[in-house]
C-alpha cells in the first residue's frame, strides 16, 4: 500500500502534467556517483520555442514536532536547485502555511503549494488519471527495483534512468540512453516471462522518454541557432568521450606529430605517412546525420516538439487519447530512430506507432505487402514518414533463434521495412557503409 508522502507526490505530479509539464519523481542526486539526496519532484517545461524550464519540488507531508520546518526544506531547496541549475523550486505541504514561511520562500524565488493553492490549481488545470503516476506504478517500480538490484548489468541501467539520464547535459544523456537502450535490447525475447517483461518495458519507457526530453532541449539549441553552427557543435560533442572535443584534438595533434617522426625515420614513404594523419582524431558516431535530422524535424515544429515526451510517456505505457494528437508524427520518427540506432526490439517501440482506427500489430504485414506491390507510399500515407521502420540490420544474420534473439537482430518475418519517403530515410538510416558500423558508446556507470 502506497504511503502518505508517495500519494501526495503522485497528487503534485499529475497536477503539474496537467499544467504542461513532463514530470519525474524520486530522481536521485549522485553528483560524484553517489547519492546525495533525492528531489522529490523533477518537472520540465517547455515553452512554445522549446526553452526549458526545469522545476524541482519537495513534498512534505511530516508533522511531526521533530520534522524539519518549512523554513529548513525551503533553504534546502534552495541549495539542491543551484546544484542542478533548475529554473524555478517550490515546497508542497499538506498544511496551511505561514506568512513567515512565505516570506522566506519569496526571498529564496521560491514557492508554496499549500492545501488552497492545490486545490484551486487543480479545479483549474483538471488533471486526469494517468498510468505514470497511479498507484499502480509505484508497485511496478517497486518490482523493477526488487529485480534490477539481482542483476548487476540492469542495476546500472536501472541507476541510470534514476538519476542522470534526467540531470546530465543533453548530449551525454542521449548518448548513454542509445547504450542502455542496447543493453535492454539484448535481454530482450518474446519469450521471457511476464515480469521479466513489465521490468524491460519499464526501463525501456524511462529510456525513451530521457532521450526525448534531450532531443527536445538540443532541439531548443537549434531554434536559436544558425543551422551549421549547430551541426558542427552538435558533432562535436558527439564526438566527446571523457575528455572534451578540443582536448581530443589536441591529444590527436600531439600523436601524429609523434608517428610523422616516426615514420619518416623508419623510411616510410610521403604517401603513407600523410595518410595515418588523423587516426586518432575525434569523430562523431555514424548516428549523427540521422540524429541531426531528427533534432531540425523538432525545431522546425517547436509548438509539436514541446508535447512529444508526455505523448512519449503515455503511448509507452499504451495509454492512448481518443483522437490522434499531431505530435504523434513526431514520436513516430523518434520509434524509428531508436529502433535502427538504438537496436530496439520491434516489440518496444510497438506501443509508439499507435494510430487511431489502425491495428498497429498487423502494420508490418500490410506495410510487407505495399512494398512487394511496389507501392511508394507504404501504408498509405507517404507524408507521414515516422512509420517507416527496419528491424533488420547492415551485417547481422538473419537466422537467429527466435527465442533468444537479441535486439541486434530481429527476424524479418517480425517486422519488414515499409516503402520509404527520402525524408524517413534521412531519420532513421545512414549511408550503408556507415549504418555496418554504427558507433554508440558503451554505457558506463
Amino acid at each position: 500500500m502506497a504511503a502518505k508522502g508517495e500519494l501526495f507526490e503522485l497528487q503534485i505530479a499529475r497536477l503539474l502534467v496537467a499544467e504542461g509539464a513532463f514530470v519525474r519523481r524520486r530522481v536521485n542526486l549522485e553528483p560524484s556517483g553517489r547519492q546525495v539526496t533525492d528531489l522529490d519532484v523533477l518537472a520540465f517545461l517547455f515553452d512554445e520555442t522549446l526553452r526549458l524550464r526545469l522545476a524541482t519540488g519537495e513534498c512534505k507531508t511530516a508533522e511531526a514536532k521533530s520534522a524539519p520546518s518549512s523554513k529548513d526544506r525551503l533553504l534546502w531547496l534552495a541549495g539542491v536547485n543551484q546544484l542542478v541549475g533548475a529554473d524555478d523550486g517550490f515546497l508542497a505541504t499538506m498544511r496551511n502555511a505561514r506568512d513567515e514561511d512565505r516570506e522566506v520562500a519569496r526571498s529564496l524565488n521560491l514557492e508554496i503549494i499549500e492545501p488552497r493553492a492545490l486545490e484551486r490549481r487543480e479545479r483549474i488545470a483538471l488533471p486526469e488519471a494517468m498510468t505514470a503516476h497511479s498507484e499502480a506504478a509505484l508497485a511496478i517500480e517497486r518490482q523493477v527495483d526488487t529485480a534490477c538490484g539481482k542483476d548487476d548489468e540492469l542495476k546500472r541501467v536501472y541507476q541510470f534512468v534514476r538519476s542522470e539520464l534526467w540531470l546530465a547535459p543533453p548530449v551525454a544523456a542521449l548518448k548513454r540512453a542509445l547504450g542502455a537502450m542496447r543493453i535492454l535490447g539484448s535481454r530482450w525475447s518474446p519469450s521471457l516471462g511476464e515480469a521479466q517483461q513489465v521490468v524491460l518495458r519499464w526501463l525501456f519507457a524511462e529510456l525513451l522518454c530521457g532521450f526525448v526530453i534531450a532531443a527536445v532541449r538540443l532541439a531548443g539549441e537549434s531554434y536559436r541557432t544558425p543551422e551549421d553552427v549547430f551541426a558542427k557543435r552538435l558533432n562535436e560533442r558527439l564526438a566527446e568521450g571523457l575528455a572534451s572535443y578540443d582536448s581530443m584534438r589536441e591529444i590527436a595533434k600531439q600523436v601524429d606529430r609523434f608517428m610523422v617522426g616516426v615514420l619518416r625515420e623508419a623510411g616510410v614513404g610521403e604517401t603513407e605517412v600523410v595518410g595515418a594523419i588523423g587516426a586518432l582524431a575525434p569523430r562523431p558516431p555514424a548516428y549523427a546525420e540521422p540524429l541531426l535530422e531528427l533534432i531540425q524535424r523538432f525545431a522546425a515544429e517547436p509548438r509539436l516538439a514541446r508535447q512529444v515526451p508526455r505523448l512519449a510517456e503515455r503511448y509507452a505505457a499504451s495509454e492512448y487519447p481518443s483522437e490522434e494528437p499531431e505530435a504523434a508524427r513526431l514520436l513516430r520518427l523518434v520509434a524509428a530512430f531508436v529502433e535502427r540506432q538504438g537496436r530496439v526490439p520491434a516489440d518496444l517501440v510497438t506501443p509508439l506507432r499507435w494510430r487511431s482506427g489502425v491495428d498497429s500489430s498487423s502494420d508490418a504485414g500490410d506495410s510487407t505487402h505495399s512494398a512487394k506491390s511496389g507501392d511508394p507510399s507504404g501504408s498509405g500515407d507517404s507524408k507521414d514518414s515516422a512509420d517507416s521502420h527496419d528491424s533488420s540490420h547492415p551485417g547481422e544474420s538473419d537466422s537467429t533463434d527466435s527465442r533468444r534473439a537479441p535486439a541486434t537482430t530481429v527476424s524479418k518475418n517480425k517486422a519488414v521495412r515499409k516503402s520509404e519517403t527520402p525524408e524517413a530515410k534521412a531519420i532513421g538510416d545512414t549511408a550503408s557503409a556507415s549504418s555496418a558500423s554504427v558507433e554508440i558508446p558503451l554505457f558506463r556507470e
